[in-house]
């Protein structure tokens, strides 16, 4: 199987599915699944390795959630700083954001932190603590990746193959499939000349 900047890219499909040939086969790559895992591979590598750093807030947000958000939050901002996501309570149902990860440095901030504390309130007490902070950190992964429908130049596609080379994992954060390979004889199949 060659790697993925091996491949030669062809094109866009639709604007969320980048075409690429390689050893003859047609390698169809979900360009926000596979961008997914790529920041999803960054974030889980940053308690360990520090890659990226974190982006500390000149002007730190504060942001107000509901009783049940804030209860949810508060007691995992520690794991949280750890991953590069440094929350504090604020008073009241409000938190400041003091830092995040430099992969989620364009996120929408209320909208993560949100979205956050929902994964972490649905994980409740039962689960264990690793699964529910990948939970999370899969939820972050998703508010800065490449969207379906958005166009992508020839070198962003490239760079986003080069990516995926350093991502072991054949599925987005979510569990949905990164690329799908199409072969020769799949498409004699399909096209009946077998």
């Amino acid at each position: 199987m060659p790697r993925f900047q091996d491949l030669r890219v062809l094109g866009q499909l639709d604007r969320t599915y980048v075409l690429c040939e390689g050893r003859g086969e047609l390698v169809i790559v979900d360009q926000h699944a596979a961008h997914e895992r790529v920041t999803l591979h960054r974030l889980m590598q940053a308690e360990r390795e520090q890659l990226g750093g974190g982006q500390r807030m000149l002007t730190p947000p504060v942001i107000e959630l509901t009783p049940a958000r804030a209860r949810a939050l508060e007691p995992h901002t520690g794991v949280l700083a750890r991953y590069g996501l440094e929350v504090e309570p604020f008073g009241g149902e409000s938190f400041v954001v003091k830092q995040v990860p430099a992969a989620l440095a364009k996120a929408d901030l209320t909208q993560l932190v949100e979205d956050v504390a929902d994964d972490l309130a649905e994980g409740g007490g039962g689960g264990p603590l690793r699964d529910r902070v990948e939970s999370v950190l899969a939820t972050m992964a998703c508010h800065t990746s490449v969207r379906a429908g958005q166009s992508l130049s020839a070198y962003e596609m490239r760079e986003l193959l080069r990516a995926l080379d350093a991502v072991d994992f054949g599925v987005c954060a979510h569990g949905r499939p990164v690329s799908i390979r199409v072969s020769p004889t799949e498409l004699e199949r399909r096209f009946h000349r077998a």
